[in-house]
């Protein structure tokens, strides 16, 4: 990494640019967290910079953009972000930013937080010295999340879920004037400007941390989804709900070493857990989410009570009953079933998910009807019944399969 860098440095002098490596990586450095994602600002002109390293390293260079943006991409050192330094400015709250090409103050200058602040030098004279203008070592010495100047949120409102996942990712918490800000922003309703499909994004972040329940205590604590829509509020069965879902992620989401249910997911559908119908579907379109994610969080808000309820009057000597009922369910909602349910219910999604789910006759439509049932749902029915018998255990070869099959089609049923 370091040769990468020092390379680009050297290739921005020699252009008569500048280059420093910027973002979180600067951040993480700084606090000992793992950090590989190489964002650079240039001096300059980003996207011929990129273009000439690209040329020079045998690489890839793809998404370039107006604003002077481009990915540098290489078998040997992954993906590099580069981006020519620029300002921005709001022409309303929430509003996407109008930029143009700056110097790397100002660059920093745009940044959300103090602590995103921060630039590393990459030219061969002062390589790896810290550019911190806005005191952003010291607001991380301290744990302290500290917006740049009093309009920030007012801006860009998503900078509050931002905020949010660093403070849960580091245990920092927000300083008191940003706080303030924080809550004024939601007070004054500056969250309706920004688009669904923005905070959708912002809330698939969140639910991607590592620890993903300490960003939602937060975003509960400050009623940060309220501002969203007010529905969600603030209720403890949710929360209770909420907490339980560490448990069930960990148990349900890769029951047999497999990946089945995504993480993120598990935990935005999470905050639909108690809403009614027509609130569901009011936040999903408000989310603007898309097909399998708004079929899950839809879900999770108008069936996981009627399943649950379902699964209690089952137990394992109705395995087939138990199939028939978790196949319909989403994989994420399975995640949800299982942090609603006691031990016993539990039991049967585990023994679904690691084992019934993949059990299924040896036969097929085709071979049914070859042995003497005429095509239509009489087949369909018939392919039912032998996933009955085989996780009953009355049926175990293919053998018994036939059998049975046969003897049905001449008794006519």
């Amino acid at each position: 990494m370091h040769e990468v860098l020092e390379a680009i440095g050297v290739l921005a002098r020699d252009t008569g640019q500048a280059a420093f490596l910027v973002g979180g990586m600067v951040r993480d450095l700084a606090i000992g967290h793992r950090n590989i994602d190489l964002d650079i600002a240039i001096e300059g002109d980003a996207l011929g910079l990129g273009t000439a390293f690209a040329k020079k390293t045998g690489s890839s260079i793809r998404g370039r953009t107006r604003f002077g943006t481009c990915k540098i991409e290489s078998k040997a050192f992954g993906t590099i972000d580069m981006a020519t330094a620029r300002s921005e400015s709001y022409p309303y709250p929430g509003a996407l930013p109008e930029v143009k090409a700056s110097n790397l103050e100002a660059d920093l200058a745009r940044r959300d937080f103090g602590l995103n602040a921060m630039a590393i030098a990459l030219a061969p004279e002062c390589y790896g010295r810290l550019i911190d203008p806005f005191g952003g070592l010291d607001d991380l010495a301290r744990g302290k999340l500290r917006v740049l100047h009093n309009a920030s949120f007012r801006d860009d409102p998503t900078r509050i879920f931002r905020g949010v996942r660093f403070a849960g990712r580091f245990d920092f918490t927000f300083e008191h004037e940003t706080l303030n800000l924080l809550k004024e922003c939601l007070r004054e309703g500056f969250m309706d400007a920004v688009s669904g499909k923005r905070i959708f994004a912002e809330l698939k972040l969140t639910g991607g941390e590592q620890e993903p329940l300490k960003s939602f205590g937060l975003l509960r604590k400050y009623r940060i989804l309220e501002s969203v829509d007010p529905a969600i509020g603030r209720n403890s069965d949710r929360w209770k709900h909420l907490r339980r879902l560490v448990l069930a992620i960990d148990r349900v989401a890769s029951p047999d070493g497999r990946a089945f249910a995504e993480d993120w997911l598990c935990w935005l559908s999470g905050i639909f857990v108690g809403l009614k119908r027509r609130e569901a579907q009011r936040l999903a379109a408000r989310l603007n989410l898309p097909g399998r994610v708004n079929g899950t969080c839809l879900w999770v808000s108008t069936s996981l009570q009627s399943t649950l309820a379902g699964l209690l009057r089952l137990d394992r000597s109705r395995p087939y009953r138990v199939v028939k009922l978790l196949r319909q369910v989403p994989p994420e909602g399975a995640v949800h079933l299982f942090a609603a349910s006691g031990r016993k219910q539990r039991n049967l999604i585990i023994a679904y998910l690691k084992t019934w789910r993949y059990v299924k006759p040896s036969l097929n439509g085709r071979q049914v009807r070859d042995l003497g049932f005429e095509e239509g749902p009489r087949v369909g029915r018939m392919l039912e019944r032998l996933l009955e018998l085989k996780l009953q255990g009355k049926v175990v070869s293919p053998e018994d399969e036939i059998a049975y099959v046969r003897k049905m089609a001449r008794s006519g049923r």
